[in-house]
C-alpha cells in the first residue's frame, strides 16, 4: 500500500507512449502517486474482518449453500458454494 506511490514514480514514466503530461503529473504535481496511496489506504479501511463476513452470511437465508471464511496470514477470504441436493449445509 505505501510502496505503490514510490513504484509509480519509477514505472509509470516508462509506459508507452511517452508523454510530457505524464512526467508533469508524476513529478511536478504528484497526482498519480498520491492517487495510488489514497486508493491503497481506502481499500484497506473498507475491508471486512472474518467476523463481519460471518455476520453478513447469517443474514442470508440459504440452506443450500455452504460458507467458509478465514484469514490465512494477511489475506481474508469468503467462499460460498452450492450444496448438492440432499445435503444439509452450515449457514
Amino acid at each position: 500500500m505505501f510502496i505503490a506511490p514510490f513504484v509509480s514514480l519509477f514505472v509509470v514514466p516508462h509506459y508507452p507512449p511517452f508523454s510530457w503530461k505524464k512526467i508533469v503529473w508524476i513529478y511536478v504535481f504528484p497526482l498519480y502517486p498520491l492517487t495510488a496511496l489514497w486508493e491503497g489506504i481506502t481499500s484497506n479501511l473498507r475491508t471486512y474482518t472474518p467476523k463481519e463476513l460471518r455476520q453478513i452470511i447469517k443474514s442470508i437465508d440459504r440452506a443450500d449453500f455452504h460458507w467458509e471464511t478465514g484469514k490465512p496470514g494477511s489475506a481474508i477470504y469468503l467462499i460460498g458454494y452450492a450444496l448438492e441436493s440432499g445435503s444439509k449445509g452450515n449457514a
